[in-house]
């Protein structure tokens, strides 16, 4: 039976893991988000723009 210490080593040690990755993918996202932006200011025609736009808010939904 393992000791309460090393539980709560092994938990925090996960917690740690599961917020480093979630950093790491906020990060990603804010990338996207950046380029997603470009793409819709770049828009030429109205179409590409609507595309552009709502390809840009659910990525912003993701992030949320």
């Amino acid at each position: 039976m393992a000791l309460p210490d090393e539980e709560a080593a092994k938990l925090e040690r996960w917690a740690e893991d599961v917020k480093l990755s979630l950093e790491q993918e906020i990060k990603a996202l804010d990338g996207e988000i950046r380029e997603a932006r470009k793409a819709s200011l770049a828009a030429t025609t109205l179409s590409d723009k609507l595309a552009a736009q709502k390809h840009l808010k659910g990525l912003e939904a993701r992030r949320k």
